[in-house]
């Protein structure tokens, strides 16, 4: 991150989450379904059509065996297959019905979707700290999955969930359709260098009749509270960072009362000895 953001989080003592549609810029396909996802929503009735075909042809087969391998007699064999196509039936219906409803809602609640990612590495990356940071006063910090866990789990203002952004190529490959925050946790392979673990909140606002209603459009971003000293292990500065730089994060930290490791990143600090 760069400067600026390191004193709102070191003042605030809070992870910032942007609203996800506000960062379409960087990537106009965030929060979106995939091509194969469309096509199979536009072609759900003969897809989900053909399960069902499927699924009797399975029965067929299966009330077959029962009668000639396990002496299952005509009724009981019947009264399965009538009972499992039901369920079968119902399962399909339920699918169909998430392919179709699910990509609309998703499509609706993009504005009220906000993240906050980390990246998932175990040494420093060049790359990081110049697409990610003011090359020459980024900082970075260090936590762990539990920590960082452990920390949104203590606000009580909002439900975060946590998890590892999926890369994928949007022509050829299918989101699955599990839930709202199906389609945040993918992301196409062109951002495969992010490494992305991420955080999501879905805000959604009710009326006294339960109704949802829309959230503000002016909130560009929300703060969830956190326990600096609990959630941040070590606090790295840009490798091109001045000395003096690196002295005035550690004067600062010291006037909040932060007891954290700093280094200053060697990055570049020697060249080859070859």
């Amino acid at each position: 991150m760069d400067f600026e953001k390191f004193l709102s989080l070191i003042d605030k003592s809070a992870l910032y989450f942007p609203r996800l549609d506000k960062l379409s810029k960087v990537d106009p396909y965030e929060g979106h379904f995939t091509h194969v996802n469309a096509m199979i929503g536009n072609e759900e009735i003969t897809l989900f059509d053909q399960l069902k075909h499927h699924a009797i042809a399975h029965i067929d087969k299966e009330k077959k065996r029962m009668i000639e391998v396990d002496n299952k007699s005509f009724e009981d064999a019947e009264d399965w297959g009538k009972k499992k196509y039901e369920d079968d039936k119902i399962n399909i219906d339920l699918i169909a019905l998430a392919h179709r409803e699910i990509p609309r809602a998703v499509l609706n609640d993009r504005n009220k979707i906000f993240v906050h990612s980390w990246h998932m590495q175990e040494y420093e990356s060049a790359a990081m700290w110049s697409l990610y940071a003011k090359y020459s006063n980024g900082i970075a910090i260090v936590s762990t999955y539990n920590d960082l866990v452990q920390s949104v789990l203590d606000n009580q203002d909002y439900i975060v969930y946590i998890g590892i952004v999926n890369y994928i190529d949007y022509r050829k490959d299918h989101i699955p359709v599990k839930n709202m925050l199906s389609p945040f946790l993918y992301k196409r392979k062109s951002f495969e260098h992010e490494k992305e673990l991420r955080a999501l909140i879905h805000v959604r606002k009710y009326d006294e009749y339960d109704r949802p209603i829309d959230t503000d459009q002016n909130i560009n971003g929300i703060y969830v509270n956190v326990n600096l000293n609990e959630l941040i292990k070590i606090i790295y500065i840009s490798p091109t960072a001045e000395e003096w730089i690196v002295d005035l994060i550690k004067s600062i930290l010291k006037k909040y009362n932060l007891n954290l490791l700093v280094f200053h990143s060697d990055l570049q600090s020697s060249a080859p000895i070859y």
